[in-house]
């Protein structure tokens, strides 16, 4: 069994040995095409990196800013409703003062009016 082991060696050597030039170019030629492949799928890579990280940090930018803008929205949706009570308030005021001038001095000018 040894000397078939040795014997398949030989073989392998002479096969290898017969390889012409022309051969190894295309072989170097298909290791650079690979190699230069590969490093074009690296720098691929390494610009979707690139676009992912500017995008996350956009988001991310843009994320604060809506909240920030909800946030505004929302102490103006509450300064809003504190108006309106307000402004509703000050026309019960106003029918209040309104019903008081009515009754003391129309009221008033009314009994002025009827004859003693």
């Amino acid at each position: 069994m040894s000397s078939q082991h040795t014997s398949d060696r030989s073989k392998v050597l002479r096969v290898s040995s017969f390889e012409t030039s022309s051969e190894r170019s295309q072989a170097d030629t298909v290791d650079q095409s690979g190699g230069a492949i590969l490093a074009l799928v690296q720098k691929a890579a390494d610009v979707a990196k690139g676009e992912y990280d500017r995008a996350l940090s956009l988001a991310h930018q843009l994320s604060v800013q809506l909240r920030a803008a909800e946030d505004r929205a929302a102490e103006l949706e509450a300064r809003i409703k504190q108006m309106e009570a307000n402004a509703h308030k000050a026309e019960d005021w106003l029918a209040h003062i309104h019903k008081e001038i009515e009754s003391k001095f129309l009221g008033q000018k009314g009994m002025r009016s009827q004859p003693s």
